[in-house]
């Protein structure tokens, strides 16, 4: 509860990129190819392909290119005289090991959801890896294959790969860990037969879009008669997702070990959600698809009856508290005649949290505005989207198109309540070319602003330097629009000998840069429009002070894997080019402030760096640092059995938190460490912590404060046990 109400917020922000590429995925697929009849190949210990798949060197496809024919993708495009799928460049990747080596016969899966974005399905692989370890795929008209790989013994680092068209990605698996789920009843201590479980590990575990169904998934599948599974997860950091056929999902956050990790997961009871769908005038509308979400793990449809009733059981219902006043907790959208969906209405629990009951309105609200060139002449034949904003709903309302008139006039039909964004299209990759913010009513239309797109014969001349006046090469930099889709990116290039970029034809109304300087941090510069205009350079003057230090292996031998260093600056975080440190271990970083402070990371995911988020602080050139493998760093985590004064286990709250202090003076300061997951009485911290002996004392609300002495990590004995009294 605690981390999906933090992570709320912060979703809409995720799904306004991830946003911008849904248009793409509306055009409905064509039939089909009829399958070229081939040899089942079966990657070791796991699901064959399904028979009569298409050879991968089918004529048709060319010799490395497989169509895919799984919801559309893969298939043919309509005849309008586009190329097609042989045609056009594949998806394709290369899988590697740890160690950069090919991985022959991985299976490769489609992560493909339902009509209203529900839970990927369980599928079948739709190819395997070459001797090369290589694969290719066709798909239809999609900028994007979402992609996972597994092979016997290994995962996938990052859990999925989005593909894109035409373009080679490097997919790297690691040894895998397993998480041996069993998932029973919590009243009878029956199995739960068939319960959808997927994890979610490594580093993807920590983002902001973890609790939401849609995330990546390092591995999926169905528990067996007996109500058990095996996973394979990344080691460290993991989140357990379990969708039973009866009863309430729910999800676990975990810290995997190499050896893996047993868990049992107790199945209540859920409550039950009914109601009906209307029309704007509330005749009630029949056959009608409904779509109720419950993050972290609830997500079912059902089809409204001939009265436009409907009804979701096993709902979860201790997740339906809202946490702020932007997002619902949970929702029901509704799909009516057309393809869209039209209504949503916010779920909120029953007083004996049994049974909720909702109506679902459809809108058909409509958007009219102007498009309009800087001389503010209407702009006729550019193309407009609406998306929805807040609530986010994830991706349950689909974006709103249309095309401005010769006048520049747009009528975007089918809008629901809530606050959208509008956007002119244009450019590579659809980018916004412009965009304002309307608020759209339950009924009636709403006018929005003139979209105003924007004059472009902005000069940029720009230079870095460093504290003493001298030019830097090499700095990345990246030119990005104030306006249209975040992160919108209108030119790319870097510094020459003299410390200087230059790009012509931006938008006037002014440019963010994003600067990535060598053996430095990133920064955030902003170029007004008077600048894009002037004869003279911008300057960006990096601040004199460095800060170094040493890395090491837990061995204590020099380690020499790069490292980069990170900032927050803005909305924005993002880190320098990578630093290659010394035979020694030693690094140093340039332009140092100590505001916004900057960190030191890992710019290689084979290695961890300790302690993570360590700050680099002007002066200093004694900063310790460790790294050690995702492996090692699953020994550094801190493990405590939590008792009360009877001994009977304790369940972790999430804000409990341990306050420890290293007593031999190899970590640099005290360190907050807050719970990250765990069963009842156990506590675990939500990272890895530095090689040490520490001392401390252990915070648990409704508790007296309990003391801790002499915690080694690595660990080398059993979880010490605490007992808490009241």
């Amino acid at each position: 509860m605690g981390t999906r109400g933090r992570t709320r917020s912060l979703l809409a922000v995720s799904l306004l990129v991830l946003a911008a590429l849904a248009w793409w995925l509306a055009t409905p697929p064509a039939p089909p190819e009829p399958a070229v009849p081939a040899p089942v190949v079966a990657a070791p210990d796991l699901p064959p392909l399904p028979l009569g798949a298409p050879s991968r060197r089918a004529a048709e496809a060319g010799p490395r290119d497989r169509p895919v024919a799984t919801d559309g993708i893969g298939t043919d495009a309509p005849d309008r005289g586009e190329p097609g799928p042989a045609e056009r460049p594949s998806f394709r990747a290369v899988v590697v090991d740890a160690a950069e080596r090919p991985v022959a016969g991985a299976a490769v899966y489609l992560m493909a959801p339902s009509p209203l974005g529900g839970v990927p399905a369980v599928t079948d692989p739709v190819d395997v890896t070459d001797d090369e370890g290589r694969f290719a795929l066709v798909g239809a008209e999609e900028p994007l294959l979402r992609v996972r790989v597994r092979a016997p013994g290994l995962v996938q680092v990052g859990s999925e790969t989005a593909l894109e068209r035409g373009t080679e990605a490097r997919i790297r698996l690691v040894p895998a860990a397993d998480v041996r789920v069993r998932v029973v009843e919590a009243a009878t201590g029956l199995a739960c037969a068939d319960a959808l479980v997927w994890i979610l590990s490594g580093e993807m575990a920590s983002a902001v879009f973890a609790t939401y169904v849609g995330a990546p998934r390092s591995d999926q599948g169905r528990t067996d008669a007996s109500g058990r599974i095996t996973l394979a997860s990344e080691v460290g950091r993991a989140v357990l997702f379990v969708a039973p056929r009866r009863g309430a999902a729910t999800s676990l956050d975990l810290v995997v070990e190499p050896r893996g990790r047993e868990v049992e997961v107790k199945i209540t009871a859920g409550g039950r959600v009914e109601g009906h769908v209307v029309d704007a005038r509330g005749v009630p509308v029949p056959s009608a698809l409904v779509r109720l979400d419950v993050p972290p793990a609830y997500r079912r449809e059902v089809a409204a009856d001939d009265t436009g009733r409907f009804a979701f059981d096993d709902v979860p219902a201790e997740y339906l508290v809202t946490m702020d006043d932007y997002e619902p907790a949970a929702w029901v959208v509704a799909v009516g005649g057309s393809s869209m969906a039209r209504g949503w209405v916010e779920v909120l629990s029953a007083v004996d949290r049994s049974v909720a009951t909702v109506t679902v309105a459809l809108a058909d609200a409509v958007i009219r505005g102007r498009v309009v060139a800087a001389d503010g002449r209407g702009a006729g034949g550019r193309m407009v989207r609406a998306r929805l904003v807040t609530p986010s709903l994830d991706d349950a309302i689909a974006a709103v198109d249309g095309v401005a008139d010769a006048d520049g006039a747009y009528h975007l039909s089918g809008a629901v309540p809530g606050e959208w964004m509008i956007e002119v299209l244009g450019g590579a990759g659809a980018r916004a070319a412009a965009s304002v913010a309307v608020r759209v009513p339950a009924r009636g239309e709403a006018v929005a602003p003139d979209l105003v797109l924007p004059d472009r014969s902005g000069r940029l001349r720009f230079r870095v330097v460093d504290a003493s006046e001298r030019p830097v090469a090499g700095a990345e930099v990246e030119v990005r629009a104030r306006l249209g889709v975040v992160n919108a990116v209108e030119a790319r290039g870097a510094t020459d000998a003299a410390g200087a970029y230059a790009s012509d034809g931006l938008p006037l109304e002014g440019v963010t840069l994003h600067v990535r300087v060598p053996a430095s941090a990133w920064w955030l510069v902003e170029v007004a429009a008077a600048d894009l205009t002037a004869a003279s350079a911008v300057v960006l003057r990096l601040p004199s002070g460095t800060c170094g230090g040493r890395v090491r292996r837990l061995d204590g031998s020099p380690h020499r894997a790069r490292l980069r260093a990170g900032a927050i600056r803005g909305p924005f975080g993002d880190a320098g080019l990578p630093l290659d440190p010394g035979a020694d271990g030693g690094f140093r970083f340039r332009g140092v402030s100590a505001s916004p402070s900057c960190w030191v990371e890992s710019a290689d995911e084979a290695w961890v760096l300790l302690p993570v988020g360590l700050r680099l602080e002007p002066g200093r050139e004694d900063l310790r640092a460790w790294a050690v493998t995702p492996s090692e760093a699953a020994g550094l985590h801190l493990r405590l059995v939590v008792v009360d004064a009877d001994g009977a286990p304790l369940s972790i709250p999430w804000d409990a938190r341990v306050e420890l202090t290293p007593t031999d003076l190899q970590s640099p300061s005290p360190i907050t460490v807050v719970a990250g997951a765990g069963a009842a009485g156990s506590f675990e911290s939500a990272v890895p912590l530095p090689p040490g002996t520490y001392d401390g004392v252990l915070h648990v609300p409704g508790y007296r404060d309990a003391p801790l002495q002499g915690i080694r990590l690595p660990a080398t004995e059993r979880p010490p046990t605490v007992h808490l009294a009241r």
